[in-house]
């Protein structure tokens, strides 16, 4: 097989998650295996936006996912982007935005990298839960229901393809689509719950704590939330 020399990126918004991530086993049943598969809402991607200055491709929906394919020649390009896209449609996709020159690539990409970066002054943690792939769409409306119990914003994207969830803790709430900061003693109160409650519905749904980045010194005192105690304890 030659090597892959060109990319392509592809925007497609859904106003249903589940739909979104149950397109990702239907694109590997086609033989489709991209680069990436990403979920992003599209509140951040509105900050992101007014951060950078920079217009997204598309704002419809709710949810976006961020494909990337890989290929050898354009045509292959092509091909793939066409099966994307007539896959995620068929599961209700509002349409597909193909990114199909350099200019246009390289606008969603910066977009995408800059989301931290847009949201990190009022970032206080990056947490890494991972869960099974067909309960990322529960978990992340677990995280809504948290949000609003406690008021305060926990943007959450993360990888479709392998359950990685990354919710950040905000010393903010977002309030029709500003970022207001939230004063320290009420950000003291609630943190401690609001880490807790994501660990343990991370649990619930046969998850771990961490997916990519490890266990270190934060994360310790969360360990039950992955493993017994025996495991532990033999650790």
């Amino acid at each position: 097989m030659p090597p892959a020399q060109a990319t392509r990126s592809l925007i497609i918004p859904y106003d249903d998650l589940d739909n979104a991530i149950e397109t990702v086993p239907l694109l590997i049943k086609r033989k489709i295996l991209p680069m990436a598969v990403e979920f992003v809402d599209l509140e951040v991607i509105h900050i992101t936006e007014e951060f950078l200055k920079k217009k997204w491709p598309c704002s419809q929906g709710s949810t976006h996912l961020l494909i990337i394919v890989d290929a050898s020649s354009e045509e292959e390009l092509d091909r793939l982007s066409e099966v994307v896209a007539e896959v995620c449609m068929e599961k209700g996709a509002l349409d597909v935005y193909v990114a199909d020159s350099p200019e246009k690539q390289k606008n969603v990409l910066d977009i995408r990298s800059k989301i931290y970066e847009a949201i990190k002054v009022h970032t206080i943690e990056i947490l890494d839960i991972v869960v099974p792939r067909a309960e990322i769409s529960k978990h992340v409306r677990k995280v809504h229901e948290i949000s609003q119990k406690y008021g305060i914003w926990l943007p959450t994207f993360g990888h479709a393809a392998d359950g990685n969830v990354h919710t950040h803790i905000m010393k903010a709430r977002l309030e029709n689509g500003k970022i207001i900061p939230v004063p320290e003693e009420e950000w003291k109160e609630k943190i401690g719950n609001v880490r807790q409650e994501l660990y343990r519905d991370s649990k619930t749904r046969g998850g771990a704590i961490s997916g990519e980045h490890g266990i270190g010194i934060v994360k310790k005192p969360f360990l039950s939330y992955t493993l017994e105690e025996e495991e532990i304890r033999l650790m």
